[in-house]
Formats: C-alpha cells, sequence, structure tokens
C-alpha cells in the first residue's frame, strides 16, 4: 500500500469513525449541562471520546498525507499545499489537547465537580482555537486542487473544501454548535470521504 492509498482509507475512515460517535453525543445547550449528561455514562462517554480522537487523528492523518501528495505533483500552485501539509497536523493537536481536557474531566467529576466543569470548558473551548488553523489549511489546499488539477471532481473537491474553510472562519465570530460551525465540520467530513474515494480510485492525476 502506497502513501496515496493509506492518505485515501485514512480519509474514508477517520470521518465515519467520527460520525459513528454523533447518534450517542448528548446535544445539550451549554458545556456545562453536556458534562453532566456524559457522566451519567461514564464508560460509553470515554469510549465515545476515544473514538472520535481515533477518527479526528486518521482525518488529520489523511488531509496531511494527501496535502504533501498535491504538493509534490508539480502541478499549477501545487505549493500552496505544503503550508498545509503543516498547518492539518497543528490543529489536530489543539483538537487532542481539547479531548485529553474532556476526558480529565470526565474522570474527576465525581470527586471535584467543580474543577471538572472548568476543566472541560477549556476542552470544549478549545475546539474553537482551531478556526483559523483549518481556514488556511482548507483554502490552501482547495485553491490548489482547484487551479492544479484538470479533473472536474478534483476542481469541485477543492471548491468543497474552500466552502468548508469559509464556514470554519465565519464560524469564529458566532456561538459554539451554531449552523455555521456544523457547515464546517460536517462539511469536513463529507468532503473528505469523497476525497478519499476519489484519489482511491485513481482520478485525483493532474
Amino acid at each position: 500500500m502506497n502513501s496515496r492509498s493509506l492518505a485515501s482509507w485514512f480519509l474514508i475512515i477517520g470521518p465515519i469513525l467520527c460520525f459513528a460517535t454523533f447518534p450517542f453525543w448528548p446535544q445539550m445547550p451549554t458545556a456545562s449541562e453536556e458534562l453532566i449528561e456524559l457522566v451519567k455514562n461514564s464508560q460509553l462517554s470515554l469510549l465515545l471520546m476515544i473514538s472520535f480522537a481515533t477518527g479526528m487523528t486518521l482525518l488529520f492523518c489523511g488531509l496531511s498525507m494527501a496535502s504533501r501528495e498535491v504538493a509534490g505533483s508539480d502541478t499549477k500552485n501545487s505549493s500552496l499545499a505544503i503550508p498545509a501539509a503543516i498547518l492539518f497536523p497543528i490543529a489536530m493537536a489543539v483538537i487532542a489537547i481539547g479531548i485529553a481536557f474532556n476526558i480529565g474531566a470526565l474522570q474527576m467529576y465525581e470527586t471535584s465537580p467543580d474543577m471538572a466543569q472548568s476543566v472541560y470548558l477549556m476542552g470544549y473551548y478549545s475546539f474553537e482555537g482551531t478556526g483559523v488553523c483549518l481556514f488556511l489549511s482548507f483554502a490552501l489546499l482547495g485553491t490548489a486542487l482547484i487551479t492544479g488539477y484538470e479533473s472536474m471532481i478534483c476542481k469541485i473537491i477543492g471548491a468543497l473544501y474552500v466552502v468548508v474553510a469559509i464556514a470554519h472562519f465565519t464560524g469564529l465570530f458566532f456561538t459554539p454548535n451554531s449552523t455555521v460551525d456544523a457547515v464546517g465540520w460536517m462539511g469536513m467530513f463529507i468532503v473528505s470521504i469523497l476525497f478519499g474515494i476519489v484519489s482511491l480510485r485513481g482520478q485525483t492525476q493532474e
């Protein structure tokens, strides 16, 4: 299995793992209420957090690897994918820290609920800190795909990634869990699955 195939599988499997956690995640208006619901079934909640972290890790590894493939393709504006390949792991590191805070809050809730609420809030809002990185990463990768490839499906994927980038940036100006946030995150998952499938089928040749 070469790096292109591995990146493609990561782009497919990662979002699917993340999607699998959504039906079981409590939909509450505030972070405090969300934590209270998660504590009611801490074992399931821990499994959900680990599954989500695994999915996100695979997704961002896939995005970084795919960006390096695009950067090495020597197409028009392919160099734009180089900073994208660097920024995706940075965004993943911030997300991993946020998930670690969430797991810590879950485990300390019984002994120190007030401290757990504070820790959970830090993890909850750390996801917002990825907005700038994700905006730049997807905008650069999307532009490289639009301008560097003749394939219409690659141009469409690139355009969709630019839309995802705009949604992540716009989400910085709204409260967490807004409609714009949903477009950014869900779009990121769906477009990445499509990108992975197209890449596996060999339709990303310049």
